[in-house]
């Protein structure tokens, strides 16, 4: 599949985009092409490539992100990047309204009820906009359609390309990639030997 086409960034570093969100529990951190969930001095940064029109993509992160986040990441021994691949363009609308609602502190919120409740159609997404507490002001709607998010897709879709992601959920951890679910044993045997090394 490909990902890329001639306004992708040569580099995450390329795109003038850097956004902080410090009203959620856990640090929210947008820089470059990457979405962080974390302390950036955790010792291990965890890769998740997914989209939210994935029911597994959206089964870890009902049932087994909240438990990653409480164990690893409040703790600060690890970070979690998002890295949304849409392969549909309900998947692509969401994707870009969650990197929109960071300029809110709403990410999490959104993100949540993304993974609980999937976007059928367009004029769905108002009504979940509304539950996760995101304002539908004129800079949302620009921000949506706007330049700097198709070049931040289009940046992770080329980090996904460059690693070699064919579909989602993919994960990548220090030097192990790995598709599909773990059961939570399997995931924290993974875990705990990549802080190991």
């Amino acid at each position: 599949m490909d990902f890329t086409n001639e306004r992708t960034p040569k580099t995450p570093e390329s795109l003038e985009v850097s956004r902080v969100n410090t009203g959620a529990k856990l640090m929210i951190v947008r820089s470059g092409a990457s979405l962080f969930i974390g302390s950036p001095q955790a010792p291990a940064t965890l890769t998740l490539y997914s989209d939210y029109d994935c029911p597994y993509c959206r089964q870890f992160m009902v049932e087994d992100l909240p438990w990653l986040e409480r164990t690893y990441v409040e703790p600060g021994k690890l970070r979690v990047e998002r890295l949304f691949v849409p392969m549909s363009s309900a998947g692509d609308l969401m994707a870009r309204a969650a990197l929109c609602a960071v300029d809110q502190n709403r990410f999490r919120e959104l993100d949540a009820q993304f993974a609980s409740t999937p976007l059928i159609s367009d004029k769905q997404l108002w009504a979940t906009l509304k539950s996760a507490g995101v304002k539908q002001t004129k800079e949302f709607s620009k921000c949506l359609s706007a330049e700097a998010t198709t070049l931040l897709l289009e940046a992770q879709k080329a980090r996904a390309e460059e690693a070699g992601v064919k579909r989602v959920p993919t994960f990548a951890l220090q030097q192990k990639t790995w598709l599909g679910l773990l059961t939570r044993e399997e995931l924290k045997r993974t875990i705990e030997a990549a802080m190991r090394n």
